[in-house]
């Protein structure tokens, strides 16, 4: 299955872009695509999507075609997945 992956904030500058498509096999969770995410990307980006462990980070905040979304939630053809990371300052 195909699928629009979309980045905010600094994980666009992180992957060169502002978002990829990107092929699943069929019965694909949302923690699979950002783990692929990753590993297709430039080191920054997998840093920045993935803990020391290899999973996606606690952290990250993910949405279905503007719904918040959880790690374990399955993918549809077609959906876009929005992968925004936490900013601080201070």
């Amino acid at each position: 299955m195909k699928i629009r992956v979309s980045f905010s904030a600094h994980l666009r500058t992180a992957a060169g872009g502002a978002g990829i498509e990107l092929e699943l096999p069929a019965g694909a969770r949302v923690g699979d695509a950002v783990t692929a995410t990753a590993r297709g990307g430039k080191p920054e980006l997998a840093s920045a999507l993935l803990d020391a462990s290899g999973k996606p980070r606690e952290t990250l905040l993910l949405f279905l075609d503007d719904e918040q979304a959880a790690a374990g939630d399955a993918l549809a053809e077609g959906v876009e997945l929005t992968l925004v990371a936490p900013i601080s300052g201070g």
